[in-house]
Formats: C-alpha cells, structure tokens, sequence
C-alpha cells in the first residue's frame, strides 16, 4: 500500500467522524458570529491627524533615556513607516476594510490550532484505545510510513481549516466594506529603509509565519500521543504550552538562556517588520532553534514508534 493510499484512509478516518465536522462548524460559525455582532465602522477618514499625533508620542518615548536601545528601533521603525504614510497618502490598514478584515481573523488561527491538536493527539492513540494498531500493523507497509501518513493528514486538516477561514474572512469582509478600491502596499522597514510590498502576498505571509506556531504544537502532541498512547494527555499538554508559552519567556525574559527556548521563536511576525521577537535575535538563529525542536519531536515519535512492541 503506497502513501497515497494511507493518507486517503486516514482522511477517511477523520472526516467520517462527527467531532471534525462540529469543528468546521464552530470555525465557521465564530466568523459569522462575529461578522453579526461587530458593527460596521467607516474608514478612518482622518488618519492624517491620527498619525500626527501618534508619531508626536513616538518622539517623546524616543528622547526617554529608560527606554532601551532594543524597543528605540522599534519606535524608529513604526516612527518611519508612519512618516512615510503621510508622505505618501496610503492610510493604515484597519479592520474597516476587506484586507483589514482578513489580518484581524487572523486572530482564530490558535482556535485552529487547539481543533488540530486534538485531531492529532487522538490519531495515533485512538488505535490503541480501540485496539486496532495491530491490525494496522500486519500490513505490507512500514510503521514509518503509517506514522507519516496519519501526520500528514492532521497537517492537511490543518491546511483545510486556514484555507476555510481566509477564503471566509475575505468574502465577509467583502461584504462589509466591499471588494474594488485601491489596496495600499504594506509597508516594512528593510535596513532602515522603508519598503512597500503587496498586501495579499503580506497576509499570506502572516498566516504561513502564524502557522509556524500551530506546526510545532502539533507536532509536540502528536509526539506525546505516540510516546505515551494517550490522546488526552497529549492535548492537555499541548493546550497547557499554547496558553503558557509567551508567559513562560516573559517571566524569563532576564535571563540569556530563554533564546533557546521553543516559544522564543514561535512569533516570527517581528522579522516581517524589520524587528525581532527578542533583543538579539535573528531570523536564522529563530529558524535554526525551531528546526531543532522539529527534529527532535518527529525523531522521538518516529523512534519509539518503530520500536515498540504491540504483541499480546
């Protein structure tokens, strides 16, 4: 049985259940709901002034000698783009507008997170539970290559659900503010200087740099389900992480070692704006700790997996 073969039953497996289908609804349903409670707002039509007065503001926390060499580049950055702004007549990008909508749903992608972990958790678990794992395992085909494909399909799921809920926001905010007019650039700070980019490829990006988070708490409970057969530790655990991460590394925030710490990186957003998520940080050395934590995951998942014994 080649690969293809496996996915197509493990998505089988997931979509012939009733859980999955109530989370598509809950996806769906949130984004209605909040379409049906928020109210319509214009456009800020005076921006300008705005802008003005968020960059006086900018100016004094500059000259704040308390304010760190660190969070000074950040104010210079936004301080830059804002200037550049007002240059060039292109209006922030708020939610009273169809891109500003599909940035601020961007907001339910940890909801698809928590929806994923739990497919995850219970794939592999769910054969021991219900006794199946070694009728799977009397197949022609290697254990590696059933652990791949019941991964693949919760990252597939996960695919499906983001795609949901772009295509969603993006007709909601169609709806609201309408679908022609003008779509300013993005604007990022590049070595100091400010760059203008397309706004699609900008929202893709931020949900492909958001994703990175939801990729390696899968991942974590999918190893947890693997190691240790169980399902609801392994969402218990990766929930825990998901709601704890951020403060973790803000409580150690003090201390040199917390760059090497998972949730030190998760955010990669900062690097899109020419910043960092922590003062002395790059995006090669975020990528590199991240690629780490991966390997070691689907290695332990993978290793345990092939080794253990299901006789009996």
């Amino acid at each position: 049985m080649n690969l293809l073969s496996l996915i197509k039953n493990e998505n089988m497996k997931i979509y012939r259940r009733v859980r999955t289908w109530i989370f598509i609804g809950l996806l769906v349903g949130t984004v209605i709901t909040i379409f049906l409670l928020s109210r319509a707002t214009e456009a800020n039509l005076d921006w300008q002034k705005q802008l003005h007065s968020t960059n006086q503001y900018l100016q004094s926390e500059l000259a704040d000698p308390t304010v760190s060499d660190f969070e000074k580049q950040e104010l210079r950055n936004e301080l830059a783009i804002n200037e550049y702004r007002l240059e060039h007549n292109y209006p922030p990008m708020d939610e009273a507008t169809l891109w500003g909508t599909v940035e601020g749903y961007t907001l339910l992608i940890p909801l698809i997170t928590l929806f994923t972990v739990i497919i995850a958790a219970d794939s592999v678990a769910r054969e021991y539970s219900w006794g199946t794992m070694k009728l799977l395992l009397v197949r022609p085909v290697t254990r590696s290559r059933i652990l791949l494909a019941k991964y693949l399909s919760a990252l597939m799921f996960a695919l499906i659900m983001l795609a949901l809920l772009f295509i969603s926001s993006m007709l909601i905010g169609g709806i609201q503010f309408g679908f022609g007019g003008a779509v300013p650039p993005h604007l990022s700070v590049v070595d100091g200087v400010v760059r203008e980019s397309s706004t699609l490829l900008y929202l893709l990006q931020v949900y492909g740099l958001k994703s990175v988070h939801l990729l390696m708490i899968v991942t974590f409970a999918f190893m947890i389900s693997t190691l240790f057969k169980s399902g609801s530790l392994a969402t218990a655990l990766s929930i825990i992480l998901m709601f704890t991460g951020n403060a973790i590394v803000l409580f150690f925030s003090k201390y040199s070692w917390v760059k090497y710490l998972l949730f030190t990186h998760t955010n990669l957003i900062p690097y899109t704006q020419g910043g960092a998520p922590m003062e002395g940080l790059t995006l090669g050395f975020s990528l590199a700790i991240l690629a780490l934590y991966y390997v070691l995951f689907i290695s332990l998942a993978w290793l345990v997996f092939n080794k253990r014994d299901v006789s009996g």
